[in-house]
């Protein structure tokens, strides 16, 4: 199950896991045969054939390069794979190979690695004027690799490799180092046996080699008695040599592993056999660390076993870095909680486990409210310390064994297992969105943080972890769009309403760019001398299949989408020409109000767009009005305060739309720089039968007029309304009763008159 989940990152990692894996198997086979005197074409061909099948090659050799007694190098081949290669051109080699060419006069490409000492790499050698003059015959060449053997700093070999599928660069040149270190070394021993002068300081070169080795060497008699080690094993086990000398291998052991384990490998190598496995040991101090392990047995000329050498490469460090990239595939490491991989695991092995034990199960997904705000205003740190304490109080409000992760940006991840009772689930979000709200310190103020929860419950809402999680999203997405510090339990008419939803997106996408959307213009009228003195643009969707829409069809689905932005900029564009058209054609152009919504209102660049577009048409910007909503400018008081005095600068006025809904904002009215109020059409439509209503709409008239600021009045519908709107001195009227929604071609009639 939890390979499903693996990265990438995670399967590049094993692949090149994997790769050191064989490359070491090769190195340690070669240099237990070193040791034990095996023929040295034998361990070529041996290590040939590992480095053709670990690079996917299809040609390759090793060759020994000999000098003239005039210092002039030339190359003889030691050992030369048969892979892919006919015998005809085996012997073709051969011949090339025992004629001692010099390649100094030599333009191919295994002598540009004689003459420049480095490596060559050629990943079209057909164009590549190094791969001229080789003798007739010469297999064809898609791809070359060639590389230098340097032993106490002189060149004594090349290494070539022909024919890989993707070609070769210089990060396979960097991970075949310790191969072409093993052959240089035999290389080395192979020209000391052939001039038969193993004398005592050659002898001590080969010595030095293993002694060097950056891998664990060990070299016990028939009975595992150790006779020697090499500094590689002081090293990383701690032990001084004169420590283990005489003593078994089993001074390693780190009770990891079972007497079967330690029976099977005996069985193994007293058969004659090498036995190769991850084995896990403990150092003198203690700690663990695992080694791939190659024990290989040495026979003498009777076929009797009379040492065993143990070669071996540490694999700690390789151990840590999968578990870090294991770590990284599962955990977000901003919160360390469990990334969204992980938690939708976590998810379908509940409901696996729920399915037996007849529980409840509850996925709740939680978005931090106006976290883009928090993030743009106080900056990307401030943004990060605050996801790291919600996901502390998170996981603080559930019980042991729930899961809490970060499913990306704001949004987190919580996993209710075991639930006996649905009353249960409230408890938990209600201690939840109380731990979140507490404050939190950020630059010497407190920040009140509050979030939006969407709930799915097993087995009633999915029988599944996808469907149980998808439907968290939809009751997520429902109570964003309702307000903020609130919860949302699925309901099962959300996936209609989702797929509505889905496909009004569409269509709105559609509309935008088939220019499907229009502008309506309702007058505004001064109340007492009935003169035109302003009017709002209206958007309206002209669908072809629909019909014409108001905006109370598609302006929910045009802000949660955030394609009001791109709508906003095309209304207030249109709205800008539409002016300056009505100028060109000479009538008294009035003041003119777009709305904005909430979400154009957050946007960072909205006074950039607002000037260019006015810029743009050559308008006056007193002709353009924006009305905001009151809830939107409660939403953040310094944020709005901020903005307004942006659009003031520009010269744009302001109105408060829907003035006195739900929030007791009369106090903060003072500090915004607001022209116009609009109050809110429940309170016109009962004015003349409900004694409250007009006495809000007296007092709302009241106070504008102390702060310098008009009233005006939407909905007006009767004769009634507007006789008492004068008696309470309201300034401005707008509805039905003076003149509907028109389009543009109609409000120029009225312009005209």
């Amino acid at each position: 199950m939890k390979d499903e989940y693996k990265t990438k990152k995670q399967l590049i990692a094993e692949e090149a896991l994997q790769k050191n894996s064989s490359l070491l198997k090769a190195l340690s086979h070669a240099q237990s045969q070193f040791i034990a005197n095996i023929d040295t074409h034998v361990l070529f061909d041996e290590l040939l054939n590992q480095l053709i099948t670990l690079t996917q090659s299809e040609y390759g050799y090793i060759g020994e390069v000999l000098y003239s007694s005039e210092g002039k190098p030339y190359v003889k081949t030691n050992a030369i794979t048969n892979i892919a290669w006919n015998e005809e051109t085996r012997k073709l080699y051969e011949k090339f190979a025992s004629q001692g060419m010099e390649l100094h006069n030599l333009k191919n490409l295994i002598g540009a690695v004689l003459i420049t000492g480095k490596p060559v790499i050629s990943n079209n050698p057909s164009t590549d004027p190094r791969r001229g003059g080789l003798p007739e015959g010469h297999p064809p060449l898609n791809a070359f690799l060639g590389m230098p053997l340097y032993k106490s700093g002189k060149l004594i070999g090349t290494v070539g490799i022909a024919n890989r599928p993707n070609g070769y660069d210089e990060d396979l040149i960097e991970f075949l180092q310790p191969f072409l270190i093993t052959c240089a070394n035999i290389i080395e021993a192979h020209r000391i046996d052939q001039q038969r002068k193993l004398s005592e300081k050659e002898m001590t070169k080969l010595s030095m080699a293993i002694e060097q080795a950056s891998d664990w060497v060990v070299i016990t008699d028939s009975k595992g008695n150790i006779e020697y080690a090499n500094k590689a094993v002081e090293e990383i086990t701690g032990y001084k040599r004169d420590e283990l000398i005489g003593q078994n291998p089993r001074i390693f052991k780190s009770g990891k592993h079972d007497e079967q384990f330690y029976k099977k490998m005996w069985d193994t190598i007293l058969s004659g056999l090498p036995y190769r496995i991850i084995i896990t040991n403990r150092k003198k101090n203690g700690e663990l660390f695992e080694i791939y392990h190659t024990i290989t047995p040495l026979k003498n000329k009777k076929g009797e076993i009379t040492h065993f050498v143990s070669t071996a490469k540490d694999m700690t460090q390789q151990k840590l870095m999968e578990e870090k990239i294991n770590y990284l595939a599962y955990y977000d490491t901003l919160t360390n909680l469990p990334n969204r991989s992980l938690f939708n695991d976590r998810v379908k092995q509940a409901v696996a486990r729920a399915e037996y034990n007849k529980k409840l199960i509850a996925v709740l997904l939680v978005d931090i409210d106006r976290f883009t705000f928090i993030n743009d205003t106080f900056g990307a740190d401030v943004g990060d310390e605050v996801l790291k304490e919600v996901g502390k109080r998170l996981s603080n409000s559930v019980r042991e064994g729930d899961t809490v992760a970060r499913l990306g940006s704001d949004e987190f991840g919580i996993s209710l297992i075991d639930i006996a009772q649905s009353s249960d689930i409230v408890l938990i979000l209600k201690n939840i969105m109380k731990n979140i709200r507490q404050p939190i310190k950020i630059v010497r103020e407190d920040l009140i943080i509050t979030a939006c929860i969407g709930i799915s419950i097993y087995p009633a809402d999915a029988k599944d972890s996808p469907t149980l999680v998808k439907n968290a999203e939809i009751a997520l997405t429902k109570v964003r769009g309702m307000q903020m510090n609130n919860y949302q339990f699925y309901t099962s008419d959300m996936n209609v309403r989702a797929s509505e939803f889905l496909l009004m997106e569409k269509n709105l996408f559609d509309a935008l760019k088939n220019g499907e959307f229009i502008i309506y213009y309702q007058p505004y009228f001064d109340i007492n001398t009935g003169e035109i003195t302003g009017m709002e643009a209206l958007l309206r969707w002209n669908s072809p299949a629909l019909g014409l829409l108001p905006p109370s069809r598609f302006i929910p689905p045009l802000e949660e989408t955030g394609m009001i932005i791109d709508v906003g900029e095309w209304i207030l564009k249109t709205v800008c020409s539409q002016i300056k058209d009505w100028q060109n054609k000479g009538y008294s152009v009035v003041p003119v109000s777009v709305n904005l919504s909430p979400v154009q209102f957050s946007q960072r660049d909205l006074e950039d767009v607002l000037e260019r577009h006015i810029k743009e048409s050559g308008i006056n910007p007193k002709f353009i009005t924006f009305e905001i909503t009151e809830s939107a400018f409660m939403q953040d008081i310094e944020f709005t305060k901020s903005v307004l005095e942006k659009l003031k600068k520009i010269g744009i006025s302001v109105s408060i739309d829907d003035f006195g809904t739900g929030y007791s904002s009369l106090s903060y009215l003072k500090r915004f720089p607001v022209d116009n109020l609009k109050i809110d059409i429940s309170f016109i439509r009962d004015i003349a039968t409900d004694p409250d209503s007009a006495s809000i709409v007296t007092a709302i008239i009241s106070m504008a007029h102390g702060l310098g600021i008009k009233t005006i009045a939407e909905g007006v519908e009767t004769e009634e309304q507007w006789k008492i709107l004068r008696i309470l001195r309201c300034d401005i009227m707008q509805g039905f009763y003076r003149s509907r929604p028109l389009p543009a071609e109609d409000v120029e009639k009225m312009l005209n008159k």
